[in-house]
């Protein structure tokens, strides 16, 4: 690695000589610790400010393929700010190399913040790059000088807390409604029930399970989640519930023991006798942990409006037996333990406790925060979701070819709350090329597998399946029974589903919906209705000549065959055509579900092309019916 600078940062950097508040005390400089170039600058404002020196120093890198890679802009180690402040990781250590500290400047902020009215982009010049980060860090910290980094109404971020590692990820479940029950409640402590989903040999999820009082007998809060977490083995963990975000100097977070207590102090609670009487039950030579809780607002300014958790992973506690040499029975003897009681003192609770306060909970034992997620329902599908009259409903998909099996990871991955998988057949090799599941799935049945996969989609979807076709049993009843589900999805494509649909009675009015395509996946023919008396007869009628083109359009003797004895033509399409048809499918539902019709819809898309290119599917067939049932 070169440790001259390129052309492009001495550039770069003499483009910043523009800016009359910065001056450059030394030039780029090659850091053998973090393998990046830096600038050491000092930068003069008009005026001291609240925890902000009037003149500061500062470390600005960047990469030897400046313009493009990271630009970073840190406080030096001396002579600059020690406060962590909003839009700046936290400040609190400095990197190995002791020239600067880790509190990363956030610059690219909402323009209206530093006081820019039209919005930038960050340019990737080499002229303008490391000129625009700079001024933007001017303006940065007038900004915190003058105390206008946040106002009323910005939308609230939390400070930067630093996670310790990745080994576990502690996920959480709350929203406005649980936000009602903490603010009924008077308890401010308690015992927390934990279930560990691993994802690898060094990866786990800590999902809560309840919240408890510190006997553990008063249960608080118990999220709601879906088939995924089923295990009924879990772990104790220790929660402590404060009324606003735990921070120090400004904006930072405890990252000590001490601090976190006076924090706790503070807010009327002794952290150290909840972790007393938390110990006896944690007491196993394992790392349990110690969930922060705090009320946040949506916007600065606004009331809270939802509960956050923070955990951090506990030491293991003191157990087992004596470490040190002890007289017994009038014979010394040995016994080393790793996690014992202290010297002088029985393998008691007592003994146990004071091992803890005189090694473990010192004030400066560091904290350990982990990574800490919300996993409710809104906040996962935050990005996008189905309408809540589609995504409540009690859904059945009968079928999990790779069509079915598109439409039901499309709707879990909108917002599906309950969704019931039906088809007797396995996973074949030949399905691999456009089937959502994959080559360790194979001969294996696809309702389950299919069902499974949703569960790991979404932690809050509730699946079950059927490992049969449908079928009537000798009363002539639908089998399995279909008839507590809201909305009746076929993607079969066989007539003899729809024939066993209208052939139920059904005492009450359900959305039955079949959508399949034609050879290639030239056409998506759908038919949606919401009635309890089903009938599909001009829906086949209305595409029976469609399905007749495509028999003249392709050559079924030329097609690929499958099976052996008796050989059967191999359905041609491939995964992107099968996606798009489940994309229009979905879509197609949605807005049925939402316009309450009563009438049924029959659609035929078909693929478009213009010039070679593709165009999309464009609905050529469009036909209402209404009927009295």
């Amino acid at each position: 690695m070169s440790q001259n600078p390129t052309e492009n940062l001495r550039r770069g950097r003499r483009r910043i000589e523009e800016i009359p508040e910065i001056i450059l005390l030394k030039d780029w400089t090659w850091d053998v610790v973090t393998k990046r170039f830096y600038l050491h600058i000092r930068v003069c404002l008009d005026h001291d400010g609240k925890d902000i020196p009037r003149v500061t120093e500062w470390f600005v890198t960047a990469e030897t393929v400046y313009p493009f890679g990271t630009i970073a802009i840190y406080p030096s180690c001396k002579n600059s700010i020690t406060n962590t402040f909003p839009h700046q990781s936290i400040n609190a250590f400095e990197e190995e190399n002791h020239l600067w500290r880790k509190g990363k400047l956030c610059v690219d902020l909402i323009d209206q913040t530093l006081g820019i009215r039209v919005p930038e982009k960050e340019p990737f010049t080499v002229d303008e790059r490391l000129f625009w980060n700079m001024q933007r860090a001017v303006l940065w910290l007038r900004a915190a000088a003058e105390e206008r980094l946040i106002k009323n109404g910005d939308a609230f971020e939390l400070p930067d807390f630093p996670v310790s590692h990745i080994q576990t990820v502690f996920a959480f479940q709350e929203d406005c409604v649980s936000m009602m029950i903490w603010e009924s409640t008077d308890e401010r402590c308690g015992i927390a029930r934990i279930v560990r989903r691993q994802l690898s040999s060094e990866q786990s999820i800590a999902m809560i399970r309840s919240f408890r009082s510190i006997d553990s007998q008063k249960v608080i809060y118990q999220p709601v989640w879906g088939t995924a977490i089923r295990e009924k083995n879990y772990e104790n963990a220790l929660w402590i519930r404060l009324k606003e975000v735990p921070v120090i100097n400004n904006w930072q977070v405890p990252t000590n023991l001490c601090q976190l207590k006076q924090i706790c102090t503070n807010q009327g609670i002794d952290l150290l006798a909840i972790l007393k009487s938390f110990a006896p039950k944690a007491r196993d030579g394992r790392r349990h942990l110690l969930l922060v809780g705090f009320p946040i607002p949506a916007h600065i300014g606004e009331d809270s409006h939802e509960m956050t958790w923070q955990a951090i992973e506990l030491p293991a506690l003191s157990c087992g037996k004596y470490t040190n040499r002890v007289f017994h029975s009038g014979k010394r003897l040995s016994i080393p333990q790793t996690y014992g009681a202290r010297k002088g003192y029985r393998p008691s609770e007592a003994g146990w406790w004071m091992n803890d306060k005189a090694k473990i909970f010192l004030d400066s034992m560091e904290l350990s925060w982990i990574r800490s997620e919300n996993w409710s329902a809104r906040t996962i599908k935050g990005r996008g979701k189905l309408a809540n009259r589609l995504a409540n409903q009690r859904i059945v998909m009968i079928g999990l070819g790779s069509l079915g099996a598109s439409i039901a990871e499309l709707l879990t991955r909108a917002g599906a709350t309950q969704l019931t998988c039906i088809d007797g057949n396995a996973l074949e090799m030949g399905n691999l090329c456009r089937h959502t599941l994959c080559m360790t799935d194979l001969y294996q049945s696809k309702s389950k597998l299919v069902a499974k996969r949703l569960t790991n989609i979404d932690p809050n979807i509730h699946t079950t399946y059927a490992e049969r076709y449908l079928d009537i049993d000798e009363t002539g009843a639908l089998v399995p029974d279909l008839s507590s589900f809201d909305i009746i999805i076929d993607s079969t494509g066989e007539d003899q589903v729809l024939a066993l649909l209208s052939a139920t009675e059904w005492k009450r009015k359900i959305v039955f919906c079949s959508s399949s395509v034609g050879l290639g996946a030239k056409r998506l023919y759908i038919n949606i209705q919401r009635t309890k008396l089903p009938h599909f007869e001009n829906f086949l009628n209305l595409v029976e000549p469609y399905f007749q083109k495509d028999s003249n359009d392709f050559n079924l003797d030329a097609l690929p065959r499958d099976g052996i004895g008796c050989w059967h033509p191999l359905f041609p399409a491939r995964a992107d055509d099968m996606w798009f048809a489940a994309c229009t499918t979905v879509k197609a539902l949605e807005a049925f579900v939402q316009n309450s019709t009563e009438k049924g819809i029959s659609l035929i898309y078909e693929t478009q092309t213009e010039d070679g290119l593709f165009n999309g599917l464009r609905l050529i067939e469009k036909q209402y019916e209404y009927r009295e049932n």
